[in-house]
């Protein structure tokens, strides 16, 4: 090991603090210029240090000593001949069993060529200063904050100083040289980072002129990764700006077309057909590829590409009116269907100006427009309106119908009155009322189509109903369709009645069931929607805002895209023939409607079907209509009473008369209210009660109440109607708290309500 040191030129020393001698290696001797019988002390050792550096060495050993730490000194050796040789001295403290430092060890090295190289590296920072000062941009450094620490002659010059002392003297911070406010923002916000800028700025000159320069700035850290300070250039760039104004100017109609062109919603071109026929392109916008899939330029030289993409069902149409056009300079319009390679088939809407040109080929100028959107918008539209006119007729042709069955049961209940219990038409006639019976639940289906069912709403948790109501959802569907319900978190009330409710989940659950002959899944899922306008353009008269969501997906067989727009129609084409009523899908759109939401589909055939719910959220309680339940009311012969009956349905006032006869009633008949209102002032003795139907044609049943009750105050009123309650609310044709019963009804009904009437 000492061979090694000594052959590194490397000296070793050993200092001992209890006897004070210090012993040290030949190098070392070498290296100070001591000779081989010096004493072997350290004051001995210290005798050929420079004096100016012995300090520093007596500093660092004692702090070896006292605290234990390592130390490097550089210092330098006077030889005997008077010459300087650098040296360090490296060295700790070791410590013995008492735990007193007892010895001071270390190595002493030569470091003549390590100053060698520092002069150099001196004499090249001067050069560099040199440069740094004439070179042919602007260099600078500035601090962290931006003040400036040095500058060249060159930005000095540029900024409209004389000297770099003179631009260090008159500008404290780079602040002062900005004329944009917003650019020396972001070069602060740059500084602030620590990242490379590079950017056009335009400065403040000496003289109040400004100059643009182009500016390159990095930041200088220091070994712990903190910036200390940032350098940069800039470079004077006002001819070259000048120049691009220039250009600016020249380019600025281009700019401005171009700018219009990308306004236009849709495609700028221009077509230009020859005598031969041959067509090309010589011009299209870049929307161009927006509408068609297509790149603007791929027409350049022939259009017969674009051409082949319009759907054969239009192209002889298209082509037609183009050689019309051509012919005759007429303007040129047309609607054709394209198929796009990503999008599929889109509607296209062009419009095209012809001119004639000196060899007898033709010029157009126009536009292209995606017209796709409209014509889905337009579809949607139509599908509502033709399901609302198909809920009204069918809401119609119920209430009508109901007033029939009223009257087949009314009198099926007074037949059955007049024959004894042994009688054999008893059976006959209890038939009878089975099948009106039943006819009037179909009809209640084709009310809740035409949004007339009526109506007992509360404020509804989904999530708990639908669970509620899996175990039943899981009978109707078999045990060969699983069925999943993934409830949505925190989901928000809304205002429904729960019986029409479990309708439609029935409903929609036994079209999967038909939809899944051979085994399946149909997946439930609740979820909080908050919708935008776009979100709503396919529900007409579906306002944005919050809503909660209820999808029903089955992987049935799923139907085609024909029959999307049929599908809630009753009867509509969707259900397959002989298992499902045709009513289901129908009735459960007229639910939905009827509860303010709005109920679509999807399908895909062998993928499945997938009908989403929209109903809105509640944010307040709801209160049930006040009309009185028939569950606590008693039966009994009522005590004699006089009853005016207005119903303008001969058939249905006729079987009324003989129901309230039957209850040992007076019973005054009236056709419509004026009638009633001559009836009630003839009649001499009271009038217990008035029994009118809601909607007449001269006045409705409210305005004939409250024209009798300005002469009787105390007059009693049962409205009748195949309306629901909450549609004569709606309508504003009854007040709240009114009596009403409902067409059709059977005489226990009437009986009920009359001696709940008559007993309040």
């Amino acid at each position: 090991m000492r061979l090694a040191l000594d052959t590194a030129n490397i000296g070793y020393w050993d200092l001992n603090l209890e006897t004070g001698e210090m012993t040290w290696s030949h190098a070392v001797s070498r290296q100070m210029g001591l000779p081989g019988d010096s004493p072997t002390t350290f004051q001995a050792f210290m005798n050929p240090v420079h004096p100016d550096d012995r300090t520093s060495i007596h500093k660092a050993v004692e702090g070896a000593v006292h605290c234990d730490a390592a130390f490097e000194v550089p210092y330098r050796a006077v030889w005997p001949d008077g010459s300087l040789h650098w040296r360090t001295l490296t060295g700790r403290a070791f410590y013995g069993t008492a735990g007193s430092p007892v010895r001071v060890v270390g190595a002493a090295m030569d470091i003549e060529e390590l100053k060698a190289a520092e002069d150099r590296l001196g004499q090249a920072a001067a050069k560099y200063r040199a440069l740094f000062e004439d070179a042919a941009v602007g260099i600078f450094h500035i601090t962290p904050e931006g003040q400036p620490v040095s500058v060249n002659r060159t930005l000095a010059r540029m900024c409209g100083y004389d000297s770099p002392e003179q631009f260090m003297m008159a500008v404290q911070s780079v602040d002062q040289l900005f004329a944009d406010r917003t650019a020396l923002q972001g070069f602060r916000e740059g500084l602030k980072k620590g990242v490379v800028l590079q950017d056009e700025y335009e400065i403040l000159c000496r003289d109040g002129s400004k100059n643009w320069v182009l500016g390159y700035v990095r930041a200088i850290r220091d070994t712990d990764g903190k910036v200390v300070l940032h350098e940069g250039m800039i470079q004077d760039i006002k001819a070259r700006k000048e120049m691009e104004g220039l250009l600016r100017e020249k380019a600025a109609r281009e700019e401005q077309l171009t700018t219009i062109i990308g306004m236009v919603p849709g495609a700028i071109y221009s077509y230009l057909m020859r005598p031969d026929g041959s067509a090309t392109m010589p011009f299209a916008s870049s929307r161009l590829h927006d509408i068609l899939g297509s790149p603007a330029d791929t027409a350049e030289l022939d259009a017969a590409q674009l051409l082949a993409m319009i759907h054969p069902d239009d192209r002889a149409r298209v082509d037609a009116a183009i050689t019309d056009s051509f012919r005759n300079l007429t303007m040129w319009h047309e609607e054709f269907r394209v198929n796009d390679p990503q999008r599929g088939l889109i509607w296209v809407k062009g419009h095209a100006s012809p001119q004639r040109q000196q060899d007898e080929s033709v010029l157009w100028h126009g536009f292209l427009l995606d017209v796709t959107e409209t014509k889905q918008l337009e579809s949607h539209r139509w599908q509502s309106r033709h399901l609302e006119s198909i809920a009204r007729l069918v809401g119609g042709i119920a209430h009508s119908f109901n007033n029939m069955m009223t009257v087949v049961i009314g009198y099926s209940d007074v037949i059955a009155e007049t024959l004894t219990p042994s009688d054999p038409n008893q059976p006959r006639i209890a038939k009878i009322k089975d099948v009106a019976h039943q006819a009037s639940a179909m009809t209640a289906h084709l009310l809740a189509f035409g949004r007339l069912q009526p109506r007992h709403t509360v404020v509804m948790d989904l999530n708990a109903h639908i669970a509620e109501v899996a175990s039943l959802l899981r009978r109707l569907l078999g045990e060969d369709i699983q069925l999943l319900v993934r409830p949505g978190p925190n989901l928000w009330t809304v205002s429904a009645d729960p019986t029409q409710i479990d309708q439609v989940l029935m409903h929609l659950a036994g079209y999967a069931r038909v939809a899944i002959p051979h085994g399946g899944r149909l997946v439930i899922e609740t979820q909080n929607v908050d919708l935008v306008e776009c979100d709503t353009a396919m529900y007409s008269g579906m306002p944005p805002g919050p809503y909660v969501m209820i999808s029903l997906a089955d992987n049935g067989a799923g139907f085609s895209a024909e029959a999307v727009p049929y599908i809630f129609e009753p009867f509509g084409t969707a259900m397959q023939a002989g298992k499902e009523s045709g009513l289901g899908l129908c009735a459960a759109y007229g639910i939905i409607k009827q509860s303010g939401g709005f109920i679509g589909a999807c399908s895909e055939m062998g993928v499945g079907t997938t009908f989403k719910v929209y109903l809105p959220r509640c944010s307040w309680r709801c209160t049930k209509v006040a009309t009185p339940n028939g569950s606590d009311l008693k039966s009994g012969r009522l005590a004699p009473k006089t009853i005016l009956l207005v119903e303008d349905d001969p058939a249905l006032r006729e079987i009324a008369n003989l129901q309230l006869q039957g209850f040992g009633c007076t019973v005054l008949q009236a056709r419509n209210g004026s009638e009633a209102i001559r009836i009630a002032e003839q009649y001499a003795d009271p009038i217990d009660l008035l029994m009118t139907d809601v909607v007449m044609p001269d006045m409705d049943g409210r305005e004939l109440a409250g024209r009798l009750r300005q002469k009787t105050s105390s007059l009693k009123v049962l409205f009748v109607s195949g309306y629901t309650v909450e549609t004569m609310f709606r309508a504003g044709r009854l007040d709240p708290g009114a009596y009403f019963i409902h067409k059709p009804y059977r005489r226990v009904d009437l009986d009920q309500r009359l001696h709940k009437i008559f007993e309040t």
